[in-house]
């Protein structure tokens, strides 16, 4: 498991470092959103998406057995260097990373035991 994770490092820290460039408040992650559905969508993921709000709900494989995983995804309205702005001061931009992270692990550790 640690094998695959350190396979995983580079991609989250790009992840984690896009997420942090584009804050956005609560009820409004709209870029936030459309790019969690597109990277999760690259990587083979069954991605939904409502058409009263933004957020997302994935899912990978089917059957009785289901594990949620839940993270926020809004940043803090703050002032930072005078100016009011959205900002991920609050860490859901590292959240909403580990919890990619968790899916894309999952996925890679799934296809790996069913290749041995």
């Amino acid at each position: 498991m640690k094998t695959l994770l350190n396979e995983l490092k580079p991609s989250l820290v790009h992840i984690f470092e896009h997420l942090h460039t584009i804050p956005e408040v609560s009820w409004k992650e709209y870029k936030t959103t459309e790019y969690l559905k597109k990277l999760l969508k690259e990587h083979g993921f069954s991605v939904t998406t409502f058409e009263d709000c933004t957020g997302l709900l994935v899912e990978i494989g089917h059957g009785p057995v289901c594990v949620g995983l839940r993270t926020d995804i809004d940043a803090l309205w703050q002032e930072v260097d005078g100016t009011y702005q959205a900002n991920h001061s609050c860490g859901h931009d590292a959240h909403m990373t580990m919890v990619v992270g968790a899916l894309l692990l999952l996925k890679k550790w799934i296809i790996n035991q069913m290749e041995n």
